[in-house]
């Protein structure tokens, strides 16, 4: 039960480590175009329909290199960090989750 707790904690945390306000309001500023492109997301959470997923996933395939805008890049790079850190966060945590699960049908 233990490894079933610590997944679902790793994953919730992965996924409230999903916000990219900063990175959508220089998008707005310095970029519209690919403001745009993305949704036009707030970055704050899921409540705008998902565009921040976008704004997420644009930033784990590097999109931002496409940007003129430097201070855009700067951003984005650090930003980049912390999608991946949330994307493994969630990984782990879902992994824990199956392997928790078997082991609680198991009888462990």
């Amino acid at each position: 039960m233990i490894i079933l707790l610590l997944g679902s904690c790793l994953l919730i945390l992965g996924v409230l480590s999903i916000r990219f306000p900063d990175i959508s309001k220089a998008l707005s500023n310095y970029d519209s175009v690919q403001w745009h492109r993305l949704g036009s997301p707030a970055g704050y959470s899921f409540s705008d329909l998902g565009n921040t997923l976008s704004l997420y996933s644009w930033l784990l395939n590097e999109g931002y290199n496409t940007c003129e805008s430097q201070e855009v890049k700067s951003l984005c790079i650090e930003a980049h960090k912390k999608a991946v850190m949330a994307k493994y966060l969630m990984q782990v945590g879902v992994v824990l989750l199956v392997v928790g699960s078997g082991l609680a049908l198991a009888g462990y």
